[in-house]
């Protein structure tokens, strides 16, 4: 009885830090493999003790990220000048990948966290070298976001007409 709890309130616990890790997992391995969703659902249960309703989210998310991987990886392609996008190693892209969607398309996440959890993904999963390379991609494109997101409201905050007395 006690081990049902015990083992019930791990399967319960997802981070959001853990839910990172397998998105990256699975989005890695699509790369390679296509699985179809009972597999992927059964393979996270087991690999990962995560309940079939957690499994079920996190496949959802591969699925809503790969609809937007072209924009993406154009984005990726743009920024990372130091290598062309075809040699950009597996385990790199798809850390960038995650992180690069989070930044442009979840708005209640802060940039920094992404940039911050893709670096502790490559560190964990890659090289030092790859979290220096990947945090000077997720930097540039912030940056550069960043710019263009602070002009477009300063343009539009100028362009309301001032009245005079």
């Amino acid at each position: 009885m006690v081990c049902y709890f015990l083992c019930l309130r791990f399967y319960m616990a997802l981070s959001q830090q853990k839910r990172r890790e397998i998105l990256f997992q699975l989005l890695f391995s699509h790369d390679f493999i296509e699985v179809d969703d009972d597999e992927s659902n059964e393979f996270m249960m087991k690999e990962f003790f995560i309940t079939r309703k957690a499994a079920r989210e996190i496949l959802q998310d591969v699925k809503v990220i790969a609809s937007h991987m072209q924009d993406v990886d154009a984005k990726i392609a743009a920024y990372s000048k130091s290598y062309e996008f075809h040699r950009i190693p597996k385990i790199e892209l798809n850390i960038l990948r995650l992180a690069v969607y989070e930044m442009l398309y979840v708005p209640s996440l802060p940039p920094k966290v992404s940039i911050a959890e893709a670096i502790r993904l490559a560190r964990k999963y890659s090289t030092a070298e790859s979290s220096s390379f990947i945090n000077a991609v997720l930097d540039a494109i912030f940056q550069t976001e960043s710019k263009i997101t602070d002009a477009g409201e300063l343009e539009h905050e100028l362009s309301i007409p001032v009245h005079s007395e």
